[in-house]
């Protein structure tokens, strides 16, 4: 009868403790999803934001004028995207940015502008999945006449930094235009849209110097051209078709993101493209 008694209580003290491990497995588990469903929370707000923000970038007019541009370029007061480009003679692909002073000038003379990254990806008709194409720390560019009549241009001020990023400075008539060291090769009757995104804060050019930043009027914007092919060089237009420009915003001292998309909001929306 004793020993009856005994392995009841051990029956009963095992079942107890199968519960307490099953609870405390159900509570971790709770816990995992509750962690996870937070992330994914999380996660498409950010991205909902990003698509806010992209949108702005296309919609909104520049926060401020470029320097030296003409008010007859159809870019000058707000973002555009070139209607209708035939782009079946087209094979290649570049994301681009430039760097502008204000139109009423930047009185910053310890200020430069660094560049923190390029992204570009394309929307596909055939799979309706987002494809990054293009991303780069480093570019090649140049100093442009403001209007960039004739392709006029002259060895850009460009100074690597630390990270292996660089920074440059604009003014005396002449923007930065910078661009990846490679075009990205695409099949163009595939794109449904082009989105091309990039990220940038002001530095001091000497530390030792006052810090100006707050003064600088520096205007930052993107944009993509088609090109006949990865290597062709610029010949007058016939070589290159641009797409889009993207909303002139100012830099400032903690990185921006500047925009260029030629996607509706309303399909980024129900397609986010991938986070960076």
């Amino acid at each position: 009868m004793v020993r009856y008694v005994v392995v009841g209580i051990g029956v009963a003290v095992s079942l107890i403790a199968v519960w307490m491990l099953r609870g405390r497995d159900d509570t971790v588990r709770r816990s995992t999803w509750d962690a996870s469903a937070a992330t994914v929370a999380s996660t498409a707000a950010s991205s909902q934001e990003s698509i806010a923000e992209i949108a702005t970038d296309m919609n909104e007019p520049h926060e401020g004028r470029p320097h030296g541009v003409p008010s007859t370029y159809e870019w000058a007061s707000r973002p555009r995207i070139v209607p209708n480009v035939d782009t079946r003679s087209f094979s290649a692909i570049t994301g681009w940015g430039q760097i502008f002073e204000d139109a009423e000038g930047n009185p910053a003379k310890n200020s430069r502008v660094q560049i923190l990254g390029l992204r570009v990806l394309f929307l596909s008709k055939r799979d309706q999945h987002w494809h990054l194409i293009q991303e780069s720390r480093t570019f090649d560019g140049g100093a442009y006449r403001e209007d960039f009549l004739g392709n006029t241009h002259h060895a850009p001020d460009i100074r690597s930094e630390s990270d292996g990023t660089i920074s440059a400075t604009a003014g005396g008539g002449f923007a930065f235009h910078f661009w990846p060291r490679s075009r990205a090769r695409i099949e163009t009757s595939d794109v449904a849209g082009v989105l091309v995104t990039a990220r940038a804060l002001l530095v001091l050019a000497d530390p030792k110097l006052p810090d100006d930043r707050e003064q600088a009027r520096y205007l930052f914007s993107v944009g993509a051209d088609y090109w006949t092919d990865s290597s062709t060089g610029w010949n007058g237009g016939r070589t290159n078709r641009g797409i889009a420009v993207g909303r002139f915003k100012y830099v400032r001292s903690t990185p921006r993101s500047f925009n260029m998309s030629t996607v509706p909001e309303a399909v980024m929306r129900h397609n986010p493209p991938p986070p960076e």
